[in-house]
């Protein structure tokens, strides 16, 4: 997060510097800030944000899902053709097409119902770099070392909720939305992807499951495949929804404006900022939840 909101401005530097590598970021903020709290901060919004994210897209998904069964049932039952609906006969591209169809609907959804827990989560992970940035620009190392700390608006995240309400309006919570749901387009290819994956390998192997161990390795190359595509997409989503979006010499005000802003100043490497910390964060959160959830739905078959 950090990372991806740097754009090289002394304004959105992060404990008076600009990250350069996982490892000195992670000694500057366990210097300045604490060894365990400050890699924690905002985690109890993310978990339930993912909660909620993860709740409505799967539920709107296999409604959708359902629904398309149904008529494909209904359609056989009138003497039409109709595709099987065997697991394995999922690996084609029509397939895939469609349930991407299904999957873009859900997620915009859910990106556009829970874009507020993401925009505090965002700023609650970036506030206190910037705090301490004020404090040192304006006292010097020394009074930065000294001064009183200035109240922290986003310490929580009622606390950061109603200061935003306050600020920008109840629509400021919607800001960055259109990035958001934007990067529901990649990202709904994942279940999709992932289906499409598993069951070629079902189709290759003539199994009708998958171990464990397969299971890591489908997802993984599912997550690694569309965090290429999707990080420029999160690095503007950062950058829009920061606290100090409009602050300084350079401005994110809208996606559009956001992106021309991130391709002038740095090019394509600048849309990758932050890439291999997010591989490090989300790949393995990806694999460790298809396995559990191809565990579940076993344990789900047993009833």
């Amino acid at each position: 997060m950090r990372f991806m909101s740097q754009d090289g401005t002394a304004v959105r530097h992060h404990n008076a510097h600009y990250y350069r590598s996982i490892l000195s970021a992670f000694r500057l903020i366990a210097t300045q800030e604490g060894r365990v709290a400050p890699f924690f901060r905002g985690c109890h919004v993310a978990v339930s944000g993912s909660v909620c994210a993860w709740g409505i897209f799967m539920y709107i998904y296999r409604w959708e899902c359902a629904l398309y069964t149904a008529y494909t049932e209904r359609r056989a039952a009138r003497g039409a053709s109709a595709s099987s609906t065997n697991l394995v006969d999922f690996a084609t591209l029509g397939d895939l097409l469609q349930r991407f169809g299904f999957s873009s609907i859900a997620s915009c959804t859910s990106a556009l119902l829970c874009n507020p827990i993401w925009l505090i989560k965002t700023r609650m992970q970036l506030e206190e770099a910037s705090c301490r940035r004020y404090l040192a620009a304006h006292e010097g190392e020394a009074g930065a070392a000294a001064a009183p700390r200035p109240v922290r608006h986003f310490a929580t995240f009622r606390g950061g909720l109603m200061h935003s309400v306050r600020e920008g309006g109840l629509r400021s919570l919607w800001r960055g939305v259109s990035a958001q749901m934007l990067l529901g387009v990649p990202m709904s290819f994942h279940f999709p992807l992932y289906d499409t994956i598993k069951c070629s390998v079902l189709r290759l192997s003539h199994r009708e499951s998958l171990n464990s161990i397969e299971v890591a390795v489908c997802s993984f190359i599912t997550r690694v495949l569309l965090l290429l595509i999707s990080h420029p997409i999160m690095v503007l989503k950062t950058r829009l929804q920061d606290h100090r979006a409009r602050l300084g010499e350079v401005q994110y005000k809208s996606f559009a404006q956001a992106a021309v802003t991130v391709w002038r100043n740095g090019g394509v490497r600048d849309f990758y900022r932050g890439l291999v910390p997010s591989l490090a964060q989300s790949v393995p959160r990806s694999v460790l939840m298809f396995v559990l959830y191809e565990q579940f739905l076993k344990v789900i078959k047993q009833f």
